[in-house]
């Protein structure tokens, strides 16, 4: 979109899969999850820009600030789980180190079956998540994702 007429859909990725997420940051600054990578719009060519974990899952902005939220596989004491991660960068920036804000121990067989939400855009500050086990889980937990804007 150039401010005055839709551009024709163009492939981005070639590869099966669905993307979970899309958002925008600064304007022109274009990022979509797909396949647990985020990719980023850079003038004419999407590339790879991920943070320094694997599984992204949902993109969301607060501020200036693009934050990655991410799962991953975890086993403690023989107990087969979800650990939920969290990166953020400004725009143009780097990603910070991923940081854990979750772990959640899952059911035998139900290791992929955790849903989560965020917006796509929150108040600058926090990203709200709450995230649940589909099925017949009795629980859904929520967190603020604090967001600490970057200074200029």
């Amino acid at each position: 979109f150039d401010g005055k007429a839709w551009s024709d859909p163009r492939p981005a990725v070639a590869q099966y899969g669905s993307p979970t997420s899309a958002t925008t940051l600064a304007d022109k600054e274009v990022c979509f999850v797909f396949n647990g990578k985020v990719w980023r719009l850079d003038g004419e060519k999407w590339v790879e820009d991920s943070p320094p974990d694997k599984g992204a899952w949902y993109l969301a902005v607060s501020g200036k600030t693009l934050v990655c939220i991410g799962r991953r596989q975890a086993e403690e004491g023989g107990k087969k789980g979800a650990e939920l991660w969290t990166s953020r960068r400004a725009s143009g920036g780097a990603w910070s180190a991923p940081e854990v804000f979750a772990k959640e121990e899952l059911p035998a067989g139900r290791e992929g079956q955790l849903s989560l939400i965020a917006p796509q855009f929150a108040p600058e500050g926090f990203v709200p998540v709450a995230w649940t086990l589909q099925g017949k889980a009795q629980w859904i937990r929520v967190l603020r994702i604090p967001v600490e804007q970057p200074k200029h």
